[in-house]
């Protein structure tokens, strides 16, 4: 029954899927408690005319992919605090005139046909050099946002205190995002440009409808994700479903249960 783990091509899906769902949970963490999770979407969505590009100029389309989303780190980041429009308004436009110029791009080159492949991704294409990248990617992204962690923390909570306590909020900020953009670009190969976000968001959700302490949900966003990516590839090849939508479904089966379970706690607790 469970002998498929133990293939080649599933267990090259498993460990990049597995990595890029350990990270993506602990991130997806600061987003919640940034209230800005529509930044990952509109990260996600413009990294579509980055692999346009790559795929149009015959270059690496990771390479493509992680340019873009760092431009557009930088422009949210510049934006933040000088324009009048609202971040939110600005991220939304940024989504939806990245999807736009991306399918565009492609319909031009006549590459229409790595729509699906971009949307959803391709996780069975995973080669062992892939593999590598997402890892080191995976350690130094850790590694940062553990260095930062307590200051983005303090910024989060009061961002005012923060800049008087000599933080450097907007540098840490600069680092944040290009986590997210690094993370991003190596994710949607595996996962997808659509659902990418999915990743970073679902896991944390769950997390915070458990715990109630920062370093648990922390650690049980990172650990669902993963558990997410075993069911979801386990799904697909019992059922021939796309990995990637699996995943993301099994990770959306996840969170009804726990809300579900957390709520008849409640309602148990308040008859007693």
């Amino acid at each position: 029954m469970f002998d498929i783990f133990f293939e080649r091509i599933v267990l090259n899906s498993i460990i990049s899927a597995s990595l890029i769902a350990f990270i993506s949970g602990f991130l997806g963490c600061f987003l919640i408690w940034k209230r800005a999770s529509s930044f990952a979407d509109a990260v996600s969505h413009i990294a579509l005319p980055g692999v346009a590009i790559g795929i149009l100029l015959g270059f690496s389309t990771m390479l493509s992919t992680g340019i873009m989303v760092f431009i557009t780190a930088f422009i949210v980041s510049f934006l933040k605090d000088r324009s009048k429009t609202s971040i939110n308004s600005i991220l939304v436009l940024m989504s939806q005139l990245g999807i736009g110029f991306g399918m565009v791009m492609l319909a031009w080159g006549k590459k229409s046909s790595s729509f699906n492949t971009l949307l959803f991704g391709d996780i069975l294409s995973i080669t062992t050099k892939d593999i590598y990248l997402i890892f080191i990617i995976s350690i130094i992204s850790f590694a940062l946002l553990l260095k930062i962690k307590d200051k983005l923390l303090f910024s989060i909570l009061s961002n005012e205190i923060s800049i008087v306590e000599g933080n450097k909020v907007k540098l840490i900020d600069m680092i944040f995002m290009v986590i997210i953009a690094c993370v991003i670009s190596v994710s949607i190969k595996t996962i997808g440009i659509l659902l990418v976000s999915s990743m970073l968001i679902i896991p944390p959700i769950c997390a915070r409808l458990m715990v109630n302490n920062y370093n648990k949900m922390l650690a049980l966003s990172s650990f669902i994700g993963i558990l997410g990516v075993f069911l979801g590839i386990f799904i697909s090849f019992k059922t021939d479903i796309p990995p990637a939508p699996a995943i993301v479904s099994s990770l959306g089966i996840y969170f009804l249960i726990i809300f579900f379970v957390q709520y008849l706690i409640k309602c148990f607790k308040r008859k007693v």
